[in-house]
């Protein structure tokens, strides 16, 4: 994909990040011990990176719930005024499957920026990722469609998912939508303009503490070339050329060379309510390709 290479100029190999996945946020102490003293409180869905894991456990019961880790010494990531180091237990945190990023025009934020929107059924925030406010549109009743603000940036964020009212079970599935010259108008020599869209199976995701989910990583490289090899493609000629400013991938495809896009994600959320109702919705994310 074209801007995602941005991303890899820095090397955080041997760092740990995570997300904050307390609902009211999660009190820093200046010792492991739950008695000391509080030097701060993280917000909801902030970065941190792993200082140092204490290795002293730690049990706690909420809302009838028993959660289980470890003392962490951790630094915030995402406060741009003053440094935020301290304890804090891991059973409220969330591993990134990655390194940290908050994402384009989240750096300057003392609070974690974030998408919110709601369904009919849910309530939902993307922590560290944008969408533009002015682009919502749903294409069937139950598809709600987004558009990111800018540079792909939904690989391995989190995800908080809550529905609303009574419910027994929630289950998030999620999936890429793959193009090839979705915005071409040029005919090939049979008279067609040769397009093709497709997705891979959907993953489910597994939750923490209920409502929290990590959206998958994008390896663009490898879904790309596993495409290429299933729809048999090759690459064009021009496949290391630039133009203005960002690199497509390029294949010959039925008598013309084409772009190939990620175009968008998409979510499927399944509801089972207390009487054993099924609720399936999905939120769609269609992906930008610059400013």
């Amino acid at each position: 994909m074209i801007p995602f290479i941005l991303f890899f100029a820095f090397n955080t190999q041997g760092q740990d990040f995570y997300s904050v996945i307390a609902e009211h946020g999660l009190v820093v102490r200046n010792k492991p011990e739950l008695r000391s003293e509080r030097v701060g409180k993280l917000y909801e869905g902030e970065p941190v990176e792993l200082i140092e894991d204490t290795k002293i456990r730690l049990e706690i019961t909420d809302n009838d719930k028993t959660i289980e880790g470890n003392w962490f010494l951790v630094e915030s990531k995402s406060r741009t005024t003053s440094k935020l180091e301290g304890y804090v237990f891991s059973g409220y945190l969330m591993k990134n499957n990655d390194y940290w990023n908050v994402g384009w025009g989240c750096e300057q934020s003392k609070i974690v920026c974030s998408a919110e929107f709601s369904t009919k059924f849910s309530d939902y925030k993307i922590y560290n990722f944008q969408i533009t406010d002015y682009l919502r549109t749903n294409i069937k009743s139950d598809t709600l469609v987004l558009y990111e603000e800018v540079f792909n940036e939904i690989g391995d964020k989190l995800l908080k998912v809550k529905p609303r009212g009574n419910y027994k079970n929630i289950e998030i599935h999620y999936t890429r939508i793959e193009t090839l010259n979705d915005w071409g108008e040029t005919k090939n020599s049979d008279g067609i303009i040769p397009k093709w869209k497709g997705s891979k199976p959907y993953v489910k995701l597994e939750p923490v503490n209920e409502f929290y989910f990590r959206i998958p990583k994008t390896d663009y490289e490898i879904i790309r070339e596993f495409t290429a090899k299933e729809l048999n493609l090759v690459r064009s000629p021009d496949w290391d050329l630039v133009g203005e400013g960002w690199w497509y991938p390029r294949y010959q495809y039925k008598g013309l060379i084409v772009p190939y896009e990620i175009k968008s994600i998409l979510f499927k959320i399944i509801i089972t309510d207390l009487n054993n109702r099924i609720t399936t919705e999905y939120v769609e994310i269609k992906l930008s390709y610059g400013c």
